[in-house]
């Protein structure tokens, strides 16, 4: 005798238990059957809707998800629950604005829930509203004062604002709240290496590879403050095990190279070539390498892998424009043309590929077209170095005056006489920060991929060092940027005033030492706002008013453009000088001949 199946709802209090419970056992397709049953006997069951939406979102199915949850919202408006997830819902689907006014609305209904102060500052975060993400988070913490994420996203605000004291009581507080949660660890670990604190910041990292083995850029971290700590050999391990852990990942091949590099190791693009001979050289992996050999000098290396990361990724903007570069420098300008048109047409919003695109055209001589693209680049992104500084090299090859009004190396330019700062007479401060630097170079080789050449340049954030006398150096630093950009404020618009801040912080620091016949090539810094040099020792030959050597010189490119490509200002470096400079002004140094060392400390800075 066959029986008659039984409804699966009868009672809707216990099919709601009974589809939680399935929910609970990973039964997600069965409880799904109950809530449409429900919702068939009862459209507007707000339970069984919100139910739903969030089982349908986990499938990916996001309209359907949103519809059910509009639902639910129209039939009890008054529920947070519903507003947050919906706000899960759009956030997740990139529409922000609609997002932050559903956690909005939850918090206003509900006021206690961490959860959704939480997931309103995430939002906020995304829509670059940095103060208000934060004040968020706190809200959320003074709820639940143990709430792990919401200190930990507390911790890398105030990290990225350099309010390092406050970014460690964060993250100290979200390890002591949730130890296994892998965030609190890894920023905490980030924290410490930026105080210097490197065996600390080890640990971290650890604990957090620990948790988390996946996590590629937690073992990059961790390979850096063995770095920068000095432990070469630690830090290379490091990179080779996260290699072969995600061969692809070519930020982790690029790590590997350089260190192996400086070190003065045989081959240190050896983890690229082992990439390449088992098949597994994507783009990214031919591109980076391209880089690197081009920054060695191996410019037939370097367009080759860049004809292979166009055989396999034939629509990739930036493999065209860096083939486009290689093929300028080789001086093949029609072929660099068509590279560069390729990418722009693939992406023409990027700023980078119009600026790289106007380099290619000034060493060509095209110099006005070259003008109208760095003239585009600006018109994206106002504040892009790089554009500024190939702008005023298209107007000074066409005798344009605007050049002499963004290039005015008197104004913009200023020479600071520092003093000691406080506790130090000058000479014997001089003399410790001297010996400190001298410490922290490490390295046996010019770094692969910067402008020195003969010489040595410092691991990870010189300014994160415990050192006394770098510490007294920063603070002494300080008061002279803010006086700097106080000048430029008042002086009449101008490409530096324009981004003036109440407020600055370091984009990063490091010191240089150059050997005899070392020099720095002609560069810009591209990612900053001020740039400069402090001298805290030099060679001899520096005293020499007719040779110049090791002077600082302003307004000579890299480029060769001919005869009025060339030095503009030249600076004699004295012991304890700091110069202030826009980031976008061409500059380098002049080699110096017989013996000793040229010692500086460099730092780029950028309105907070």
């Amino acid at each position: 005798m066959t029986q008659t199946p039984q409804p699966l709802v009868s009672d809707p209090d216990l099919a709601l238990r009974r589809a939680s419970a399935l929910e609970a056992a990973g039964r997600s397709e069965e409880a799904a059957t109950i809530y449409r049953e429900l919702l068939a006997k009862d459209p507007g069951q707000p339970d069984a809707l919100n139910a739903l939406a969030l089982i349908e979102k986990r499938r990916g199915n996001a309209e359907e998800a949103e519809a059910l949850l509009r639902k639910a919202i129209a039939t009890t408006p008054k529920r947070a629950e519903l507003h947050n997830n919906l706000g899960n819902i759009l956030h997740a689907a990139g529409r922000l604005s609609d997002a932050e006014s559903s956690y909005r609305r939850a918090t206003a209904l509900n006021p206690a829930s961490a959860e959704t102060h939480y997931n309103l500052g995430a939002t906020l975060e995304k829509t670059a509203r940095r103060q208000e993400a934060l004040a968020a988070h706190a809200a959320a913490v003074s709820h639940n004062p143990r709430f792990a994420p919401a200190l930990t996203r507390m911790g890398v605000l105030f990290l990225e604002d350099s309010r390092l004291a406050e970014a460690l009581d964060a993250l100290e507080r979200a390890v002591a709240a949730d130890s296994a949660f892998t965030d609190a660890q890894y920023h905490r670990g980030r924290v410490l290496a930026r105080l210097g604190r490197y065996d600390d910041s080890v640990a971290a990292f650890q604990r957090a590879v620990a948790l988390t083995p996946e996590r590629i850029e937690i073992r990059i971290a961790l390979g850096n403050s063995h770095r920068d700590a000095g432990r070469i050999e630690e830090a290379l391990s490091v990179y080779l095990a996260a290699i072969q852990l995600d061969p692809s990942r070519a930020d982790l091949h690029a790590e590997y190279a350089r260190l192996a590099h400086e070190q003065g190791r045989s081959d240190p693009f050896r983890t690229f070539a082992a990439a390449r001979r088992q098949g597994r050289a994507n783009p990214d992996l031919l591109l980076m390498e391209a880089h690197l050999r081009f920054r060695s000098g191996d410019l037939d290396f370097a367009e080759q892998l860049l004809r292979d990361a166009e055989a396999v990724g034939p629509r990739r903007a930036d493999v065209a424009a860096f083939l486009g570069t290689v093929l300028a420098e080789r001086k093949q300008f029609a072929d660099a043309a068509l590279c560069f048109e390729r990418a722009v047409a693939a992406d023409p919003a990027s700023p980078f590929l119009q600026h790289q695109f106007g380099f290619a055209l000034l060493r060509a001589g095209d110099f006005a077209r070259a003008q109208r693209q760095f003239e585009s680049a600006l018109h994206m992104n106002a504040s892009e170095q790089l554009a500024l500084a190939g702008l005023l090299l298209a107007l000074r090859e066409q005798g344009d005056p605007r050049y002499r009004q963004l290039a005015d190396f008197d104004r913009f330019v200023r020479v600071y006489k520092m003093g000691a700062p406080a506790g130090f007479q000058a000479g014997d401060f001089l003399d410790l920060l001297a010996a400190e630097l001298r410490d922290a170079h490490v390295g046996k080789f010019a770094p692969l991929d910067q402008t020195l050449r003969g010489g040595t340049q410092t691991l990870g954030d010189l300014f994160s060092r415990p050192s006394p006398g770098i510490t007294a150096l920063r603070g002494a630093i300080s008061e002279k940027i803010a006086d700097y950009a106080q000048a430029m404020s008042r002086e009449a618009a101008n490409a530096v005033a324009a981004r003036r801040s109440a407020s600055f912080r370091f984009a990063g620091s490091w010191s240089c030492l150059l050997k005899p016949h070392g020099f720095h090539t002609n560069h810009i810094h591209p990612g900053a706002w001020i740039s400069s040099a402090f001298y805290a020792d030099l060679p001899q030959a520096v005293t020499n008013q007719e040779t110049r050597e090791g002077w600082f010189k302003l307004g000579e490119s890299n480029l060769g453009l001919g005869a009025s490509d060339r030095p503009e200002r030249f600076i004699k470096p004295e012991r304890g000088m700091l110069v202030l400079f826009p980031s976008f002004f061409w500059h380098g140094t002049v080699p110096f001949s017989g013996s000793g060392t040229r010692l500086t400390v460099a730092f780029d800075v950028v309105p907070a």
